[in-house]
């Protein structure tokens, strides 16, 4: 009874081990299709939304660098 749930333990093991190791492959191969032009459009949407939130981004580090300088100078 033992030696077949041993068996059918380890084929199910080698099962999942040859379908995760076919998923990691076309996952690796979908990465390297990834183009300049992908790559393009979202530094496009980066800097598009940094100039949208250029004041507020501004506003939130110039209020970080003084709690620090405050925190500092307790210290």
């Amino acid at each position: 009874m033992r030696t077949a749930i041993y068996n059918a333990k380890e084929h199910l093991k080698s099962f999942f081990y040859t379908k995760f190791l076919l998923l990691s492959k076309k996952f690796k191969e979908g990465i390297s299709g990834l183009g300049v032009v992908e790559v393009i459009l979202i530094l496009l949407v980066v800097v598009g939304l940094v100039l949208i939130f250029k004041s507020q981004i501004t506003t939130i580090i110039n209020t970080l660098f003084k709690s620090i300088k405050t925190q500092i100078k307790s210290v």
